[in-house]
């Protein structure tokens, strides 16, 4: 019995100097993942030098591979992300569960053991031995954490997570980000404010854009800047920024409709400041498609063509 994910296994025959033959089979290595699983067989052949031959054979069985999960956790739903510790509000802790997926779709043991472990900032730290695991980092930053699963025949998977930690105090209150500005409030007030879509923490992005004439004023709108000119300037030129669909389940696509051909960049940013993908040389009406690796969450599309410029939140739902 072997794991079909174990690796090359170098085999040995005896007397020496024979071939071995089977799938799977390349010199004297066996790989169970090209021989896949279920039953195959491996056979060993000599012949002598007098050409007196004879051959053996050996069944062995490949394990489908052990298949782990560690699904998302919230310590602030709605208004948090996944994953995710608010220094400030709400619990200062999660708790991460394995979970091994049911025969037929895993492998053949059974009486799996568990070793969680922080990976990420050092130093490495073994946790505990459970199907879960509960962490309180106190830090702001990242944290990833993993867990190893062995079966009875050892057989094992290695899944990962990664954690986050936002530091959301602001004296005895606490940050909040509310159509694009961030506002300092008071704890009770908290659940109001992520009832209505706002979310824990400052503002990533501040979507208010200087303009350079003096006649044309930025104006917050579902967190897009728009320009709206006072009567006395010249026109503003058409912009607009289409992203279907948002909320999205898979990815996202966007068109900036406008009224001049400069080219276009787009800059992705997630909740946590970190830009996810920076797209240059954009046509108009040009559909662009992007998110379908993106973790459930909050993110922002900063879209600038010339002197306009609009920032669109997006919603990526699990």
């Amino acid at each position: 019995f072997v794991c079909v994910n174990s690796g090359t296994i170098t085999l040995t025959g005896s007397p020496t100097g024979g071939t071995f033959s089977g799938s799977g089979i390349s010199g004297n290595t066996f790989n169970p993942s090209t021989a896949g699983t279920g039953l195959t067989t491996i056979t060993y052949s000599y012949t002598d030098a007098n050409g007196c031959g004879n051959r053996s054979s050996q069944s062995v069985t490949v394990s489908k591979p052990l298949m782990v999960t560690i699904a998302d956790v919230y310590a602030v739903n709605p208004g948090g992300n996944p994953n995710t510790i608010y220094l400030g509000y709400g619990p200062q802790s999660f708790t991460y569960n394995a979970t091994v997926a049911p025969s037929p779709n895993n492998g053949s043991g059974t009486g799996y053991t568990y070793q969680w472990k922080k990976t990420s900032p050092a130093p490495e730290t073994n946790l505990g031995t459970g199907t879960a695991q509960t962490v309180s980092p106190t830090t702001p930053g990242t944290y990833v954490y993993s867990v190893t699963v062995t079966d009875s025949r050892g057989c094992t998977a290695i899944v990962t997570k990664t954690g986050y930690v936002i530091d959301a105090r602001d004296g005895n209150k606490v940050l909040v980000c509310h159509k694009g500005n961030t506002l300092s409030v008071s704890s009770n007030a908290i659940p109001d404010h992520l009832a209505h879509g706002d979310y824990l923490g400052a503002c990533n992005l501040n979507p208010v854009t200087k303009v350079a004439s003096k006649n044309v004023t930025p104006v917050i709108t579902n967190l897009a800047v728009t320009f709206n000119p006072k009567a006395s300037g010249n026109p503003a030129e058409s912009f607009k920024v289409i992203v279907v669909p948002n909320p999205s389940t898979t990815k996202f696509k966007l068109k900036v409709e406008s009224s001049t051909n400069e080219l276009i960049t787009i800059r992705v940013i997630d909740a946590l400041g970190r830009v996810r993908a920076t797209i240059t040389g954009v046509k108009k009406n040009a559909l662009v498609t992007f998110g379908s690796d993106y973790r459930g969450g909050s993110y922002f599309a900063e879209v600038v063509q010339g002197e306009n410029r609009k920032i669109i939140k997006l919603i990526k739902l699990n």
